[in-house]
């Protein structure tokens, strides 16, 4: 698997289109490509399909750099780039022979497949062929001769070709890192290799290739091998990592409790936001705590968990996303003694919580059990077949609109924070009455803009956010007063970046500006360039305002997605210092993401039950945190 390495650069996606020049810098030769290739570059390689009906092409795949077309293609059997030009049709493709390149470096050459021994007689030998890496894979086990039957055909496989030689240690040790990432990448437990039946296959795929010869049993670590040394030395070494790349980003954390049903515990999953000098939003795992008996009380040392995880210290308030508005007189215990440690934490209320807690009260006055709702039409397990109540089936008509921003604010594959602006006023719109209403749906709309407006209180950071997105840095969806009050939130924060402001200045008409000639000038000279000096520094005294102004001002040829803007935008330094404070918040807090995220997200959460309490931490840890060897 090789060393454990934690990457802040993120793929960007790539459209294929075609090469416009023979002399591109971007058409690699083939060895370049091959170790451009291997050093996985992200954002640089992408994949294409052929829409050609020729056979040949069924085995390869077109290559793109950075969106450009190259002159080879990829193997799809054994993963080998081979030459390959328009002008020179499918020659080189079939003229191809399968390599696998082993760990030491040593290319085995694989003969063509042969055709499949299901059509063969039972009553003759099959002609003697070459063998290939299944048969040889398949060497290791020979099943006992059993009769022929017309459901099945049974055939023996030839004899393993033994190469000889001793199997390096450092391969050995490959081999062992590689079932620790089985266990953090797949969320199983390490049980899994205890058992007889995947020891027997996986020593198989060991074997596949054979360059070494035939191996002894014991291979592969054993689960306490796993647990006491493998796992944990790929925990600390990863953990060290991260932190120190983590030790200067701007962090949003938030946390959620899950119970161990089969060992009766109760765990917190601390999880952390941020957006690197990249400009990609990333999730990261923190921690994971048992705090059986302690439900209500870990919140109070909250702040010191996440320092000794993280190696660091915070000297401004934690920025946590929890709970519901700030005003809420019936939040539970945890998020209460939150609000009131207020110089540790900046609570900042979860969108989807408030939407939720909307949409419970709406159905409490209708007698509707949230829960069943929550079932049936939220997380899409409706019975087709049981029948919906009138009342119920307008009500829901009503709440339909929640269930898309919900869903949208829960996500996690990027930022959300920017949308929470734009829900609220769509909500808005929904909820408006007409003037042909009839009076019970009047009633309905005005009862749930109330509730909006009452339970679904706007931070100052969801107002900065959307500001944030060029596509909305007009705030022409808000009122005058809203506008105002959110360029003047986004004036303060900009003040408030002393050490940018100062940079912005400097890179204005200082370092590089009159002052750098002076000491070159004649006495006589020198009362003309304090003049020119003094007048720059009062057209840049508020660059804050120069800099939003011209950032309003700036027209976008297109719609653009608001990390590629702010990753490729370098004209506005204080704002997008700013992105990497506001954008890595997100939307809905761990709690909430789990109950309405996607599938995957949902199907984490019950693979997660099934760790013991002494790999939870280290598995999800690097599950989350650790991409794959």
């Amino acid at each position: 698997m090789g060393k454990v390495t934690y990457q802040l650069d993120g793929p960007d996606a790539q459209n294929p289109v075609r090469s416009a020049t023979m002399h591109n810098p971007l058409l690699l030769t083939k060895g370049s490509a091959g170790a451009d290739d291997q050093r996985q570059r992200p954002g640089s390689w992408s994949t294409g399909s052929t829409t050609t009906t020729n056979s040949t092409w069924q085995r390869y795949m077109p290559m793109y750099y950075k969106g450009i077309k190259q002159n080879y293609v990829r193997c799809l059997e054994c993963g080998w780039l081979v030459l390959h030009k328009a002008s020179t049709g499918t020659g080189s493709l079939l003229r191809h022979r399968c390599k696998i390149k082993l760990p030491s470096g040593v290319e085995v050459k694989l003969e063509p497949k042969v055709s499949s021994s299901w059509n063969s007689s039972q009553g003759g030998k099959a002609p003697a062929a070459p063998k290939s890496a299944a048969a040889i894979g398949a060497a290791k086990v020979v099943q006992p001769a059993a009769p022929p039957s017309s459901t099945a055909v049974t055939t023996t496989p030839p004899q393993m070709v033994k190469y000889g030689g001793v199997l390096p240690q450092n391969v050995k040790d490959e081999l062992v890192r590689q079932q620790a990432c089985v266990l953090y990448k797949d969320i199983v437990s390490a049980d899994l290799f205890d058992q007889p039946s995947f020891r027997t296959l996986a020593q198989m795929l060991v074997n596949i290739g054979a360059f070494y010869g035939q191996q002894p049993d014991g291979l592969l670590a054993s689960r306490d091998a796993l647990l006491e040394t493998v796992l944990p030395a790929m925990y600390h070494e990863a953990k060290g990592q991260l932190n120190k790349v983590l030790s200067d980003c701007d962090l949003t954390f938030s946390f959620s409790l899950f119970r161990h049903e089969h060992e009766r515990r109760t765990y917190v999953a601390i999880n952390a936001y941020t957006v690197a000098s990249d400009y990609y939003f990333r999730p990261l795992h923190v921690k994971t705590l048992d705090v059986t008996g302690q439900e209500a009380a870990y919140v109070e040392h909250l702040q010191r968990i996440i320092e000794d995880s993280l190696a660091r210290s915070f000297s401004d308030p934690l920025k946590l996303v929890y709970g519901g508005p700030p005003d809420a007189d019936d939040c539970p215990e945890p998020e209460r003694t939150l609000r009131n440690q207020r110089e540790q934490y900046e609570l900042i209320p979860c969108a989807v919580t408030m939407l939720w807690g909307i949409m419970r009260r709406v159905l409490d006055m209708f007698q509707y059990d949230s829960g069943r709702y929550l079932e049936r039409f939220m997380l899409g397990s409706e019975d087709e077949d049981e029948t919906v109540p009138a009342e119920l089936a307008v009500l829901q008509r009503f709440l339909e609109p929640f269930r898309e921003p919900i869903r949208g604010l829960a996500s996690d594959t990027g930022v959300t924070i920017s949308e929470v602006v734009l829900w609220r006023k769509k909500l808005e719109l929904s909820f408006r009455p007409e003037p042909d209403d009839e009076e019970d749906v009047r009633l309905l709309k005005e009862t749930l803009l109330d509730q909006l407006r009452a339970h679904f209180p706007l931070h100052d950071y969801h107002r900065i956010a959307v500001f944030l997105d060029p596509k909305f840095k007009g705030l022409r969806f808000l009122s005058d007063e809203e506008r105002n009050e959110t360029l003047a939130k986004v004036k303060q924060h900009l003040h408030a970046d002393l050490d940018g402001v100062e940079r912005v200045k400097r890179g204005q008409y200082g370092t590089h500006g009159v002052r750098k000639r002076r000491s070159s000038l004649a006495p006589s000279e020198l009362p003309f360039y304090e003049f020119m000096d003094a007048s720059l520094k009062l057209e840049c005294e508020d660059v804050v305002d120069d800099e939003i102004q011209q950032y309003v001002d700036v027209k976008l040829e297109s719609a653009v997605d608001i990390m590629s803007y702010w990753r490729n935008e370098t004209a506005f330094p204080l704002l997008k210092r700013l992105c990497r404070r506001i954008l890595n918040i997100p939307a809905a807090c761990d709690e909430m993401r789990q109950l309405f995220g996607q599938t995957g997200q949902r199907d984490l959460q019950k693979r997660r039950l099934a760790l013991s309490n002494s790999e939870l931490d280290m598995v999800m840890y690097l599950h989350q945190n650790v991409s794959s060897p």
